[in-house]
């Protein structure tokens, strides 16, 4: 494998780490091997020629002489996105098909897992009637967020890849259960946005998004056995009033709790339907959580009655 060029790194302060293997908390999309080392997520380039394909759904790096930038190392075998091609020059990928359903998994259907903290995500599969519990997955969104918007990736390929690492992460340390990963970005006229850190940044997103159309981007993917076994995402777009800075300002004092944990710097559910003049797509999108396509999903893994 030839040498892999670090483009962004945020090292931890866990001094010299030769020798170190990384194994559960690696993830390979297109050319970018993101290595979640000590809590510390690191982005490294590697031309898509570099890697072989594994047989089955795997991408492998051959094995590496000396380790990687800074000491790290990668010897274990690499979960992939099931959709995505390896590039020019390498062999072709095996698109990842979900194992056969059989009487057991409809009797004694698994665990359900959700990779997410969110209070209305999981409110939501739970009045769908869903047993579920959360796992927070520790991912460097930020991080990640950043190194994909420098590689000119669309919001769309951003929160699906979002998604895949949460359940990636989370997958790892339960690899017996469904896990469901999940990421929103909206996004105007090219550019993207993420929650709000203060509330004054939360007026100023509001004043770019007054008398626009944005779109919110939800993406959902589930991974079972530490694998990618399904994917969704799904499009609402927005149509906010032209609102004074006035009635903005005072939205955000009076919401700010709430809002601070939507990437619209909204919530549709509570005061915030009053800043639309049209929405236009599925209210499950806009909470974040494409509940139906999940539970028809689900009806034909055989999970749930339907």
């Amino acid at each position: 494998m030839a040498d892999v060029i670090p483009q962004t790194a945020h090292r931890s302060a866990a001094g010299d780490n030769d020798g170190k293997t990384v194994d559960n908390s690696t993830i390979i999309f297109d050319k970018y091997i993101f290595i979640n080392y000590l809590n510390d997520t690191e982005k490294y380039f590697c031309a898509p020629g570099d890697l072989s394909a594994a047989k089955g759904q795997v991408f492998c790096p051959k094995p590496r002489d000396k380790p990687m930038h800074s000491g790290i190392s990668v010897t274990r075998a690499i979960a992939i996105r099931p959709e995505r091609t390896a590039g020019p020059g390498s062999a072709p990928l095996t698109p990842f098909r979900p194992p056969e359903q059989t009487a057991d998994m409809h009797r004694f259907p698994m665990p359900l897992v959700l990779a997410s903290t969110s209070p209305i995500r999981l409110q939501l599969l739970r009045a769908a009637g869903l047993t579920v519990e959360t796992h927070a997955p520790r991912v460097d969104e930020d991080t990640i967020r950043t190194a994909l918007l420098a590689d000119g990736a669309s919001p769309r390929d951003i929160a699906d890849t979002l998604a895949e690492m949460k359940a990636r992460k989370v997958s790892d340390r339960r690899p017996g259960d469904l896990v469901l990963g999940c990421d929103q970005v909206l996004e105007l006229d090219g550019e993207t946005f993420a929650k709000p850190a203060s509330p004054d940044q939360a007026r100023d997103q509001l004043r770019k998004l007054r008398g626009q159309t944005h779109r919110l981007q939800s993406a959902i993917v589930a991974y079972e056995n530490a694998r990618p076994v399904w994917r969704h995402v799904a499009e609402a777009r927005l149509t906010m009033h032209p609102l004074s800075d006035a009635y903005l300002d005072d939205y955000v004092t009076r919401n700010w709790d709430s809002i601070r944990h939507s990437v619209g710097c909204y919530k549709i559910e509570e005061e915030g339907v009053r800043l639309f003049s049209a929405i236009s797509g599925d209210h499950f999108t806009i909470l974040g959580m494409p509940l139906l396509p999940l539970l028809a999903w689900l009806g034909v893994k055989g999970m749930i009655a339907g």
